[in-house]
């Protein structure tokens, strides 16, 4: 499933990042293999905060898209 199709307080782990911001999301911890939850949606489809192996991290709900997770 998709990051952007997760619930909020779903736990999670990334299984792949992809799409033209791989780099930087990687550079901000988001990889595989790391555990991660959504805390909090922007309203209508704005942005969302996603606590990944602790850390804080904002993005918009399009580049949410290209990040694969799995339920734990």
């Amino acid at each position: 499933m998709k990051l952007s199709d997760a619930k909020i307080g779903e736990k999670i782990i990334i299984a792949a990042v992809g799409g033209d911001a791989r780099a930087r999301l990687e550079s901000m911890g988001v990889r595989a293999g790391q555990p991660a939850a959504v805390e909090r949606f922007a309203p209508a489809n704005g942005a969302l905060l996603v606590r990944v192996n602790g850390i804080a991290v904002v993005m918009r709900r399009e580049i949410a898209r290209f990040i694969e997770v799995q339920r734990v």
